[in-house]
């Protein structure tokens, strides 16, 4: 698929955007959004928002 010898170095810092859609493909408002290393898995993020409504 890769080849990881082309990627970024170790110690570099990862950017990425999360996009919130409608079943129907709307962008839908993503406010108060907040990423936290996960607790059992460090290495991944917990994403976590205020319910709807």
């Amino acid at each position: 698929m890769f080849d990881d010898t082309d990627g970024a170095d170790a110690n570099s810092n990862a950017r990425f955007e999360i996009t919130r859609v409608e079943a129907d493909g709307r962008p839908q408002s993503a406010k108060e959004l907040k990423a936290t290393p996960g607790a059992r898995t460090p290495r991944l993020l917990e994403l976590h928002r205020r319910p709807l409504g």
